[in-house]
């Protein structure tokens, strides 16, 4: 009886163990609380390009720094997806400006008081579709882990800077927005499970003897 126990168990969680947890957004849906600052917003489809795929377009209206900030389910605790990895794709249109801002591409992840920063993306962006993507854990944003802990854990805002260059003439693409949690292997759980099991079976062993 004991071992079937062990095995229903571990079987249960091995199931669980193949899948790792995934916020993401691919306006489909629309905006869906995402809002942005600098810029004029919409969603809009790609066209020949990814016909049907809508995306996020933010064009550079005035001189201010086009700011996205991450809508629904991306705030409160995040604690679960310490160590995981955020990707996003994004796409940059043609600007008359020759002055590369360093900052596209800067995460800011606020809460508690607090925030840290860690790009996503170096360098100029190109006119073609890109996939970036950046740990999503205290070493990544240069934060000590327990600073780290209490701003996940209580997270108001997350944001991506998408000003690339200085004037007002540029346009930019944001779609297919992921944060994955790092799943523990699942021989790992196996373990747990097992280890739980015993000790839960053990002491009604004991209580009944």
């Amino acid at each position: 009886m004991l071992k079937k126990v062990i095995f229903a168990a571990a079987l249960l969680v091995a199931g669980q163990a193949g899948a790792s947890t995934i916020l993401m957004e691919d306006f489909s849906g629309g905006t869906n609380g995402w809002t942005v600052t600098g810029a004029n917003s919409g969603i809009v489809d790609f066209g020949p390009a990814a016909p049907g795929d809508p995306a996020l377009l933010t064009e550079d209206a005035d001189n201010d720094t086009i700011e996205v900030y991450f809508g629904n389910g991306w705030s409160g605790d995040l604690s679960g997806y310490d160590g995981g990895v955020l990707s996003l794709d994004f796409i940059h249109g043609p600007s008359l400006q020759t002055s590369l801002i360093g900052s596209f591409g800067r995460i800011t992840v606020s809460g508690a008081g607090d925030s840290f920063k860690a790009d996503i993306y170096s360098g100029a962006p190109s006119f073609q579709w890109q996939t970036a993507s950046l740990g999503f854990s205290a070493a990544d944003f240069g934060a000590s882990d327990a600073d780290w802990a209490n701003v996940i854990a209580n997270v108001d805002t997350i944001q991506i800077r998408l000003e690339s260059w200085g004037g007002n003439t540029e346009v930019v693409g944001l779609d297919n927005v992921h944060l994955a949690a790092v799943p523990l292997p699942a021989s790992a759980l196996l373990l747990l499970a097992g280890l739980g099991m015993l000790t839960v079976l053990r002491r009604r062993q004991s209580a009944t003897a």
